[in-house]
C-alpha cells in the first residue's frame, strides 16, 4: 500500500504533515495509539526543521499524541544523521 500526497506546491507543508500524521503515522508506529485507549506512554520524535512541521498545528497534534518532538538544527544533519550521510548517500550515489 503506498499512500501519495499532493499539494498546489509539490511539497511538504503543514496540511500534508497533519494528513501524514493522522493517516499514516499514527497507525504505523510501533504502538499504534487506539482511540479507545486512555493512556499512552511518552514517546520522543526527532525531526527536521522546516517550517511544515516546525508549527503550533503539527506539535499540538503529536503532543495529543503524547509525544514530545526535538528539532535538529539545520546545517546539523550530518552530525546527528550519521547513518544518512555514511551509509544512505552511498547507496543513493
Amino acid at each position: 500500500w503506498v499512500v501519495v500526497a499532493f499539494n498546489d506546491k509539490a511539497y511538504a507543508n503543514t496540511d500534508t504533515m497533519l494528513e501524514w500524521i493522522r493517516s499514516q503515522y499514527a497507525h504505523s508506529s510501533a504502538f499504534p495509539f487506539r482511540k479507545w485507549e486512555a493512556y499512552h506512554e511518552p514517546r520522543m520524535l526527532t525531526l527536521d526543521v522546516f517550517k511544515g512541521q516546525l508549527n503550533d498545528n503539527v506539535l499540538a497534534e503529536f503532543k495529543r499524541m503524547n509525544y514530545t518532538c526535538s528539532f535538529i538544527p539545520s546545517g546539523t544533519t550530518g552530525f546527528i544523521q550519521v547513518c544518512d550521510v555514511a551509509i544512505n548517500k552511498p547507496l543513493k550515489d
